[in-house]
């Protein structure tokens, strides 16, 4: 064979084996690339849940002082750093301050000391802000500017938020974000060492975009490259753009590996080829020359052998990375349960290959009631503790996953017998029960479970978690610390309450809550001696018995029972004008609204506003509210009853222990249920009215009865001692005022 074709055999086998190497490199080069996008994608994501958390958080927490601006227009400094306070506190430190503007001017500030010069600056005279507060009073809307240079100085982060009084603009809450420890809290700062980024917003001002901060040049942006995000704030949308200063980079190590690996191997390769043609041309080679090529080969050979054995661990190396970046994504960054996400995927599957199983979803009762009295942190540690009694005591072969908040789901795979399920339930509360302290406090930590099942009630991993979720609604709706199968008819019920909520809110904001006043005469002579305050719906056939229960379990009874507090010392005040001889009126009060921190200052600020005496407002409460958390519940009694108010236990008897609240829970006045009456007035065992009658004055407390309609049952519970009668024998519930008993 000729010099020429030995040679080109040898190119030929040289272009084929540097071939493969190069598509192997190609593929390495775009994973590299991919995973470098993803890890930017990764970035700015983090960003915007910080930003999300900084400033979406503080917004809407902020609406409980709006609510309480918009009731009380006339709030002091005072009034205004107690609302305020509790929602600095809970920041972190990128929020700067938190003004009060009515209209233009500042009228109250918090912190108060570090910026007590900029109030009564007139804002509407600085060129830079008027135009934002022009305009979030003439059209009513949250606006959120940046950056903007501040009158106490610096730049800030701007978020107003309109007041309204009566229908008219009253004034506007600003939070304030310092504008450096936003930027260093979000992470921005961070990335930008390494990365181009820009943060900015849509100036509905200007109808453009507004850049908050940007390290990008003009000759830096290539759009094909740039990642973005967008951060949904409230009422308000910002983007964020992304790009790394040397742009996406698909070259590695392993890539350059590789063309070495490859350029090595073809070369020899190619070598090896044309020495042994040259070999065969020659028809004889000597032994040396033999050994010679042999060596070359073995050489050859153990090289390969060790750029295998470094491929692999490169490999494996990248599959430990993977593996963690699949956990970061399938679990709880909380609890390290399995996410929603992962929820979706696992029961897509089962459900997808016609398999049956049962989903279980936990909702813990009346966790908010924690975080309210304990803090989040410690609300944080509740959660991971009770995940934590799963993982110990729940079915084996069960998947056990966070849902959100302080909701749980569990998957019981080819799980469809009650026996079994209720089982697996009762297991998980028992531990709870014998587990309930959380750095040695006892919160009596219960749950409520709702259970659907597949095939037979969904098809689809989110209808199954749906249902489960109705069940569980019912479950809370009747007394919770239980579990509730779904059934078709439950739907109804469900959409039922979501129809009650809708009728709620809209009567909240077209103010169509209207009270209805009932007398409580004395048994002795008759005579009115106070009133008790009931709530009904301008305009709608729901009954109390209908909307109260919804209204506890949507929280919509606290806005709720602000409007009645402020509606009683109203009409008493409107009374007192018209020369009315007043009675005290009772209020009914939940737990939500007991729990709520505001309750007792909104009380007293509502009786100083109308310089009215404390002993005409009575508030009455059920035992329920000392079934969670009865020490932070007695605590506020408490300071109502040292403002001079006085508490009623309502509804007695309908309760299993009530007889030894009695002994501890600071009460004035014991309210017996008209069931209670009914069961045993007029029955051989009366004896038993007639000494719990005698049981509560023994006890210092005044007994009222309820649902008294009838002369004889008068006259027989008069006999028996008791001090005042509620019933329609004597007064029906009415909307007095304009004619009724307290006219004038």
């Amino acid at each position: 064979m000729g010099v020429r074709k030995r040679l080109s055999a040898s190119i030929f086998v040289f272009i084929l084996v540097m071939g493969l190497f190069l598509f192997t490199a190609s593929i390495e080069y775009s994973k590299t690339y991919d995973n470098h996008v993803k890890e930017v994608q990764d970035q700015l994501t983090m960003i915007k849940l910080n930003l999300e958390n900084l400033i979406t958080s503080r917004m809407i927490a902020l609406n409980g002082l709006k609510a309480h601006a918009e009731i009380d227009p006339f709030f002091t400094q005072e009034d205004y750093t107690y609302f305020a306070k509790g929602i600095y506190d809970s920041a972190s430190d990128a929020v700067q301050s938190m003004t009060f503007i009515t209209d233009t001017t500042i009228t109250h500030i918090y912190p108060y000391e570090p910026y007590k010069s900029v109030i009564g600056i007139d804002l509407g005279v600085n060129d830079e802000q008027n135009v934002s507060i022009q305009y979030v009073k003439d059209n009513l809307k949250t606006l959120l500017i940046a950056p903007v240079n501040l009158v106490e100085g610096g730049l800030g982060i701007i978020t107003r938020i309109p007041v309204v009084n009566e229908d008219t603009y009253f004034g506007q809450i600003t939070i304030i974000f310092d504008y450096e420890k936003t930027l260093a809290l979000s992470g921005i700062m961070d990335l930008s060492e390494t990365h181009l980024i820009e943060w900015r917003y849509r100036d509905v001002l200007k109808d453009k975009d507004q850049v908050i901060w940007s390290n990008f040049e003009s000759t830096d942006r290539d759009e094909s490259q740039i990642q973005s995000a967008e951060v949904a704030l409230y009422e308000s949308s910002m983007f964020l753009f992304a790009l790394p200063k040397g742009g996406f980079e698909g070259k590695s190590t392993l890539f350059y590996l590789i063309l070495g690996i490859g350029l090595l191997i073809s070369i020899i390769s190619s070598f090896v080829i044309y020495r042994l043609l040259t070999t065969t041309d020659a028809l004889a080679i000597s032994e040396s020359e033999l050994m010679e090529n042999n060596e070359e080969l073995e050489a050859l050979v153990n090289q390969l052998k060790a750029n295998e054995e470094e491929l692999y661990d490169q490999y494996d190396e990248i599959s430990r990375q993977k593996d963690q970046i699949q956990a970061l994504a399938d679990r709880d960054y909380l609890t390290n349960l399995y996410n929603r996400r992962r929820y979706a995927m696992d029961l897509g599957k089962s459900i997808g290959i016609q398999k049956s199983g049962t989903l279980l979803l936990f909702d813990i009762d009346n966790f908010k009631n924690i975080n309210d009295t304990q803090g989040h942190k410690y609300g944080d540690k509740v959660l991971i503790h009770i995940a934590s009694v799963l993982e110990k005591s729940v079915c084996q072969d069960a998947s056990i996953y966070r849902i959100g908040g302080d909701e749980f789901a569990i998957h019981l795979p080819d799980m469809t017998s009650n026996s079994d399920v209720e089982s697996c339930i009762q297991s998980f509360f028992e531990a709870l029960h014998a587990e309930n302290s959380v750095e040695n406090i006892e919160n009596h930590i219960t749950a409520s479970v709702g259970i659907s099942q597949y095939p037979v009630h969904a098809s689809t991993a989110d209808d199954l978690l749906m249902k489960a979720d109705i069940a569980m609604y019912e479950a809370k709706k009747e007394g919770k610390n239980r579990f509730c199968y779904f059934t078709e008819a439950l739907t109804s019920n469900f959409d039922y309450a979501v129809n009650v909520e809708k009728e709620l809110r809209s009567a909240l904001e077209e103010q169509r809550f209207v009270l209805f006043y009932q007398a409580i005469v004395s048994a002795e002579d008759g005579d009115v001696v106070s009133y008790e305050a009931l709530l009904r719906i301008e305009a709608s056939s729901l009954s109390p018995v209908e909307f109260i229960p919804i209204a506890e379990s949507s929280g919509l009874i606290v806005p709720i029972g602000f409007l009645i507090v402020e509606e009683v010392c109203r009409k008493l005040n409107k009374w007192r004008e018209n020369g009315v001889l007043l009675k005290p009126i009772a209020i009914n009060i939940s737990a939500k609204q007991l729990y709520d921190n505001s309750l007792v200052l909104f009380i007293k600020t509502c009786l100083k506003r109308y310089d009215l005496p404390a002993y005409l407002l009575e508030i009455e409460v059920t035992e329920s509210v000392l079934i969670e958390n009865s020490g932070y519940a007695i605590q506020r009694l408490e300071a109502l009853r040292a403002e001079g108010i006085s508490i009623s236990l309502d509804d007695f008897g309908t309760g299993y222990s009530s007889l030894s609240y009695l002994t501890y829970m600071p009460v004035d006045k014991v309210k017996i249920d008209k069931g209670l009456k009914d069961k045993f007035l007029f029955l051989e065992n009366s004896a038993v009215m007639k000494n719990l009658i005698s049981i509560c004055h023994d006890l210092n407390l005044k007994v009222v009865t309820e649902g008294v309609e009838t002369e004889a049952e008068y006259q027989r519970l008069k006999s028996f001692g008791s001090d005042l009668i509620q019933g329609y024998y004597f007064d029906k519930p009415g909307p007095i005022g304009d004619g009724g008993k307290m006219d004038p």
